[in-house]
């Protein structure tokens, strides 16, 4: 029941978090059959929390078990789908003998066609590339195949890949590859269960591997990050809808990695240099790679600023207690990229939906149903806003480039041109 609750609250939130949602190949997964989706793990737990809200069925969740300590925690961590997962530094042996429960619970949860969700990596780093895939996954495979050897039990390897996961109105990228028929490995589990083991775990990672937009080695991150920046920057982007099956984005950002991490050191090092030179003009000159190839603001999209600010404005002072509150205590207290986003995500569902129910008991017995229509333009300027602030931030970018003037700018674009050129790049 409570999943049932959180679910369009958390959708709400994820969708006013992200500028976009891209969900493809949502298609490759059999609703019908048992199923295990395996995804790779760059935050705490937001990924998690946008396949549960934007995938078709409902999904349970492996999780730390350090955070059912406390019965109440354990309590509301079970009504959303939580299932525990012990590690050796989560309370030693004693805890890991709870794991047979749990791999329990997961084996009859897909013989009832429960859908389980695994972070195959085992360990949360926000890093752009996947990382080594633990055997968890595999063991669970073969164990509920053990218990119920007719279930014809599915693996769904899914890459996640996150623009920054920790900005508001950036953007994510989810593909699901092609599914793993358990079936295939079990006659070989029955002879070798080692082998079957090591070559389910390999197979899972190539396909994963697929899905994630890989750097080789994190030492060049930055220059991937500024070539991102300037493929993003030429991209057409429509705003809606926001969840969108359009995997073009993660291809062409994939295939940017994939071609730097094929560049020889000698090239990727004159790359470097070449791309660092060009954001130290965009630098001096105070704009930004996205603002210099901003184009002309159409009348229509001034009239629509001009007409939208007052609710906009409205929108943001009604719905800003919340936002502060959770932009307060994370910047206070999380020390970690991985859980910021997650974090300040986590606590807009719950501070707004506290806010939205202390709104409408005042307002209600206050005003009546008067009331309740005026929380409900709280609510609907609030989306307002979000749209009108991404307007908002193209428009200020072709201020920007305007007031460069055009010299400046025809000589940064011929600085930009050339560098594409000289290296090829796939932008």
């Amino acid at each position: 029941m409570a999943y049932k609750i959180v679910r369009p609250v958390a959708s709400i939130a994820l969708a006013s978090f992200f500028r976009k949602i891209y969900l493809s190949n949502t298609e490759r997964i059999d609703w019908s059959k048992p199923l295990i989706i395996a995804s790779n793990h760059p935050t705490a737990f937001t990924e998690p929390c946008i396949l549960a809200c934007f995938l078709e069925q409902p999904l349970h969740f492996l999780v730390r078990g350090d955070f059912f300590k406390k019965p109440f925690y354990a309590f509301l961590m079970r009504q959303v789908h939580l299932i525990p997962i012990f590690r050796m530094k989560d309370g030693g042996y004693k805890n890991l003998r709870q794991n047979f429960q749990t791999f329990d619970y997961c084996y009859s949860a897909l013989d009832e066609g429960k859908n389980i969700m695994i972070l195959a990596e085992g360990s949360t780093v926000y890093e752009k590339r996947l990382r080594p895939i633990q055997k968890g996954t595999a063991r669970i495979v073969f164990g509920a195949m053990e218990r119920f050897p007719d279930m014809d039990l599915q693996v769904i390897p899914v890459g996640v890949n996150f623009n920054f996961s920790n900005r508001f109105r950036s953007d994510v990228m989810i593909t699901v590859q092609e599914p793993i028929a358990a079936r295939d490995f079990l006659a070989l589990y029955r002879d070798q269960p080692a082998q079957a083991i090591n070559d389910l775990t390999s197979t899972l990672e190539n396909r994963m591997k697929e899905g994630v937009v890989h750097l080789d080695n994190m030492s060049y991150e930055l220059l991937a990050e500024r070539l991102w920046e300037m493929q993003r920057s030429g991209r057409s982007l429509r705003y809606w809808p926001v969840v969108d099956g359009d995997e073009t984005p993660f291809r062409e950002e994939k295939g940017l990695a994939n071609w730097l991490n094929a560049l020889d050191p000698d090239t990727r090092e004159k790359l470097e240099k070449g791309v660092e030179t060009y954001f130290d003009q965009l630098a001096g000159s105070a704009i930004s790679d996205l603002a210099l190839l901003s184009g002309k603001s159409s009348f229509a999209r001034q009239l629509f600023l001009i007409l939208g600010a007052v609710p906009a404005l409205l929108g943001r002072i009604g719905n800003w207690p919340p936002y502060w509150l959770a932009r307060r205590i994370v910047d206070k207290k999380v020390k970690y990229i991985e859980f910021y986003g997650s974090v300040f995500i986590g606590i807009c569902i719950g501070g707004y939906t506290l806010y939205y129910l202390l709104l409408l008991l005042l307002c209600g017995s206050l005003w009546g149903w008067l009331g309740l229509a005026g929380v409900g333009a709280v609510a609907l300027s609030g989306l307002w806003y979000i749209r009108y602030y991404d307007y908002w931030l193209e428009f200020q970018a072709y201020r920007q480039k305007k007031g460069l003037g055009e010299a400046k700018t025809a000589e940064l674009l011929q600085a930009r041109e050339e560098l594409i050129r000289t290296f090829e790049m796939p932008i």
